[in-house]
């Protein structure tokens, strides 16, 4: 899924450039999908659901692993009193048939919960990136029509990642960024702390220079 988002963010940014090459008059815009999710009632819903699901599993998991430790203190036991010399041949005999019974029952026990938390873990995840893709759809569903409501030839995620991590946009203007705007029309209120973000043009950086030359 990153790669995918990794190469529409480079096929979009060349049709971009291409677009500017033969001096085409293409309006551009930006959001940040990530701020506009996490704001959304829905992810703050879906969050809340699979941190309910996850204390769940934790739960079980103490449990069955409580359910271990009394399966392996008994069959220790077990095996002590069949290694106990003070009983009879006939009675540590019996005691060791008890002992095989009760490792065998642990080793069973211990692959079913092993299995049984794995396929836990899988239903967790495979939970979580259900409700992410539905989300993700609609919000760009929601991106896409205000998109061509208000003209905009092309969107760009401004928190996507390109190789290496490195961030896919490197640089906007405040003016092309619609994410406000999404948020505002969804009717979500901007994520504590999320800012906007102060325009650090090549120019101004060149103009800087320039100035601390003189």
């Amino acid at each position: 899924m990153r790669a995918m988002r990794r190469a529409v963010t480079a096929a979009a940014l060349l049709a971009v450039s291409a677009g500017c090459a033969r001096g085409a008059d293409v309006k551009v815009a930006v959001v940040n999908m990530e701020r506009v999710l996490k704001a959304s009632e829905e992810m703050v819903s879906a969050r809340s659901t699979m941190d309910q699901k996850i204390e769940e599993y934790k739960a079980e998991k103490v449990r069955m692993l409580a359910e271990l430790d009394t399966l392996k203190q008994e069959a220790e036991g077990a095996q002590e009193q069949a290694e106990n010399k003070a009983l009879s041949a006939e009675v540590r005999e019996v005691k060791r048939e008890l002992a095989r019974e009760k490792i065998i029952r642990l080793g069973e026990r211990e692959r079913d919960i092993n299995r049984t938390l794995r396929d836990r873990r899988k239903e967790l995840s495979d939970r979580e990136q259900a409700l992410l893709q539905e989300i993700v759809a609609k919000y760009q569903e929601v991106v896409q029509a205000y998109a061509k409501r208000e003209g905009f030839d092309l969107v760009l995620d401004a928190s996507a990642q390109g190789l290496n991590g490195i961030e896919a946009v490197l640089y906007y203007g405040n003016a092309l960024d619609i994410t406000p705007a999404i948020l505002k029309q969804i009717g979500a209120k901007e994520p504590e702390g999320a800012e906007s973000r102060e325009s650090n043009s090549g120019a101004d950086r060149g103009s800087a220079a320039g100035d601390g030359g003189r």
